[in-house]
């Protein structure tokens, strides 16, 4: 499933009928107001988000969606037709995004698309994997100075008595 974030009804109509000839399942909102009812009631493989949109723009979407279902985030395509302003590039480049610059062509989007389920999945995989480890270890992960701590928070070390 794709939620489409865009306030254009015409580049929605375009990329809803395209996206559904690849058998892809689209969800529009016009706004990141109505996205973030949309994140809050289904899962979604790909958000494909406007970066400038009244109200709620792209970036202030990213953050309320970073702070319910951080794991999404990672899912995101950034969609801007503001390549001087660099606001939005800072902003992507924070986060780690991908961004296609509009007016971009329709076999970018799959590509793209294609970019961010791969390292989506990758990263889902690792970290299941982290947390199968730890859940067999009864480790946590690691404090500040590169050392194991064990899940309960203990330091995992008995005291030693005089």
């Amino acid at each position: 499933m794709i939620l489409l974030v865009d306030d254009d009804p015409h580049l929605t109509c375009i990329l809803r009928d395209f996206l559904s000839a690849f058998s892809c399942d689209v969800t529009a909102a016009k706004n990141g107001v109505e996205g973030l009812r949309q994140i809050m009631a289904s899962d979604f493989d790909i958000v494909l988000c406007d970066m400038v949109m009244p109200t709620f723009p792209g970036d202030k979407f990213y953050i309320a969606v970073e702070r319910i279902k951080p794991r999404l985030c990672r899912r995101f395509i950034f969609m801007t037709g503001h390549k001087a302003d660099p606001q939005w590039d800072i902003f992507i480049r924070k986060v780690g995004g991908m961004v296609l610059w509009k007016p971009f062509h329709l076999q970018e989007l799959i590509t793209t698309i294609r970019t961010v389920l791969r390292k989506a999945r990758c990263a889902d995989v690792h970290e299941e994997r982290m947390n199968l480890m730890r859940s067999l270890t009864g480790f946590a992960g690691q404090d500040g100075n590169g050392e194991s701590q064990p899940a309960n928070g203990c330091s995992g070390t008995l005291p030693v008595r005089p």
